[in-house]
């Protein structure tokens, strides 16, 4: 990363602080409204249980990585230290994509396709 002015640092953790809420926010609403209906057996399409099933594991995994960074970065509570923000965010980018990955797989199935 580059050197910050005055005051930049400020704003980036407020992005950064902000960023964490609206990642919290979509892991959630996932787990809440999709994943937990499905789970819990208010769904009752065998393909789109299966599906969810199949890989709830991967997303689970990917959102134990999302909360990792938010107990990180989310400055709230503690000083941050974004000497590893860049290696996190790569991190976090790629488990998201494959959550994304998981994602599509059940709404094709929610959709019958």
């Amino acid at each position: 990363m580059q050197p910050l002015a005055d005051g930049e640092e400020d704003d980036r953790e407020q992005l950064l602080q902000r960023f964490c809420e609206i990642l919290v926010d979509y892991s959630a609403f996932a787990h809440f409204e999709i994943y937990e209906r499905i789970i819990n057996g208010k769904e009752r399409r065998s393909r789109v249980v299966e599906v969810a099933r199949e890989v709830y594991p991967r997303i689970a995994e990917a959102s134990e990585v999302a909360v990792e960074f938010n107990d990180k970065y989310d400055a709230s509570d503690h000083t941050l230290d974004l000497h590893a923000l860049d290696k996190d965010l790569n991190k976090l980018g790629e488990e998201l994509a494959v959550r994304a990955e998981m994602e599509d797989r059940i709404i094709a199935a929610l959709l019958g396709r």
